[in-house]
C-alpha cells in the first residue's frame, strides 16, 4: 500500500506540529538546546518524525533506496545519508500546500586513509584553528577509554552553500572525527572479558599516532606528535593530556588502531510546496538565513564522553558486573558511523520539531489542507 492510497484533499486546515517560521531559533539561542539534544542522543532515541511523519524529498530522489522512508512515520537515516530532504510541519494525516521548514542534507562517510581527511590530515600552525582534542576518561571501573580528535570547518557567511547537490558537498560544513580506543584491566577479576571483540574494519591507514610502543611492549605518548603547535590545547575533565595519558597507558592492555569519519552537512530554513501523493517538495525558497544550522552541536555531542557512543546505539557489548559497567568490545567503525548519523538526525528533529513526538503545542496551519 502506498502512502498516497486513499488520500483525498479537503479544504479544512490541519492541526500540525513543527516550527511556524516565526519561532525559528537563532544560532545563539540554539546553544541552550544542546543539552536536550545530547540527552536524547545518549539514550538512542529513534530519529522518528512526529505525526504522520513524512520526510519530503526532492523529486529526483529514489525513495525506494532508503529504509527509513519505507513506512510512516519516516525515520531519519543512520546507515546512509539521505540527500536533499525537507522537514515540514506534520499533521495526523498527509497535508498539501506551501509550508515553512528546514531543507537539510547530511552524511557521514567512513575514512580508510588519512589522506581522505580534509582537516585532520593537515599539520602545522595553519591547521590548528580547526582541531580540538578530547581525552574523555571514563569511570575507573570501566575497561575502555577513548582519545578523540575533532576538526570542523564552517562555511563563512559570504560563501555559505545553497547547493544541495551531493556534487557540491565539498562546500558544505565539515566535521571530521578520529578515535583511538584503549583497553585496560577491569576492577573486578570476575568481570574480565575473555572474548573481547577487538576486530575493527576498516581502520585508518597511515594516520599519525599520538601513541608509540616501546621495545618491551608498553605504550607511551608520542611526544613528537604532541609537540606540534596547538597540539596541547586539549579538552578533558582535568589536567593536561601529557600528564594524564601516561598513567592510563601504564595500564593499557590493548590499543586499537584509529577509526574515523568525515561528516558533511548543509541546512537552510525556507518554504516549499508539498506533494503528499509523492512525498516530494518543490519550489524551495530560503526565508531566514541567520538561523541555527544542522551540525552546530554534533561535534560537541560526539566528544562529550566516549562511552556514550555505546549507549547511543544500544550496544550489546555493555555488560554489568558487581558495581561496574564493562564493555565486551571496542566501538566498531560501523557503530561509530551510526552514532554520528543519529546525532545529526536528533539535532534535525530539534531544529524543526523541538524534539517533540506528540501534538502538544500543535497549531492550525493556514496554508495547508
Amino acid at each position: 500500500m502506498e502512502l498516497s492510497d486513499g488520500y483525498v484533499k479537503t479544504n479544512s486546515r490541519p492541526d500540525v506540529v513543527g516550527r511556524t517560521g516565526e519561532d525559528v531559533l537563532s544560532r545563539e539561542d540554539w546553544r541552550w538546546h544542546s543539552s536536550l539534544i545530547e540527552a536524547a542522543w545518549k539514550v538512542g532515541s529513534p530519529a522518528t518524525l512526529p505525526g504522520i511523519g513524512i520526510i519530503y524529498t526532492a523529486g529526483h530522489i529514489d525513495r525506494g533506496r532508503y529504509k527509513g522512508l519505507q513506512s510512516v512515520p519516516n525515520t531519519l537515516p543512520i546507515d546512509d545519508g539521505l540527500p536533499d530532504m525537507f522537514l515540514a510541519p506534520q499533521g495526523r494525516t498527509p497535508v498539501s500546500g506551501r509550508a515553512s521548514g528546514f531543507r537539510v542534507s547530511y552524511n557521514c562517510s567512513i575514512i580508510e586513509k588519512a589522506s581522505q581527511f580534509t582537516l585532520l590530515s593537515k599539520r602545522g600552525p595553519s591547521a590548528k584553528q580547526y582541531v580540538k582534542q578530547y581525552l574523555r576518561l571514563t569511570r575507573s571501573s570501566h575497561n575502555v577509554h577513548g582519545y578523540v580528535e575533532v576538526a570542523s570547518r564552517e562555511a563563512t557567511s559570504y560563501e555559505a552553500p545553497r547547493n544541495f547537490d551531493p556534487e557540491a558537498a565539498s562546500q558544505w560544513d565539515i566535521i571530521e572525527y578520529v578515535l583511538w580506543q584503549l583497553r585496560i584491566p577491569t576492577s573486578y577479576n570476575e568481570s574480565e572479558i575473555t572474548n573481547f571483540k577487538n576486530k575493527l574494519d576498516p581502520v585508518i591507514q597511515d594516520m599519525e599516532s599520538p601513541f608509540e610502543r616501546s621495545a618491551n611492549g608498553s605504550w607511551n605518548i608520542n611526544n613528537t606528535y604532541f609537540d606540534q603547535p596547538g597540539k596541547n590545547t586539549v579538552y578533558l575533565d582535568s589536567g593536561n593530556i601529557t600528564d594524564v595519558l601516561p598513567h592510563l597507558l601504564n595500564r593499557t592492555m590493548e590499543l586499537a588502531p584509529p577509526i574515523g569519519l568525515q561528516c558533511l552537512a548543509v541546512s537552510r530554513f525556507g518554504a516549499a510546496n508539498l506533494d503528499p501523493r509523492t512525498s516530494t517538495f518543490s519550489s524551495f525558497e530560503e526565508r531566514v538565513p541567520d538561523t541555527a544550522k544542522l551540525g552546530d552541536t554534533v561535534a560537541e555531542i560526539l566528544s562529550t564522553n566516549y562511552v556514550d557512543l555505546f549507549s547511543s546505539i544500544n550496544s550489546r557489548t555493555m555488560l554489568a558486573f558487581s558495581n561496574s559497567m564493562v564493555y565486551g568490545g571496542f566501538i566498531t567503525t560501523q557503530e561509530l558511523q551510526q552514532s554520528a548519523m543519529l546525532a545529526y538526525g536528533t539535532e534535525a528533529l530539534y531544529l524543526m520539531y523541538n524534539g517533540k513526538y506528540g501534538f502538544e503545542g500543535s497549531w492550525i496551519h493556514p496554508n495547508l489542507s
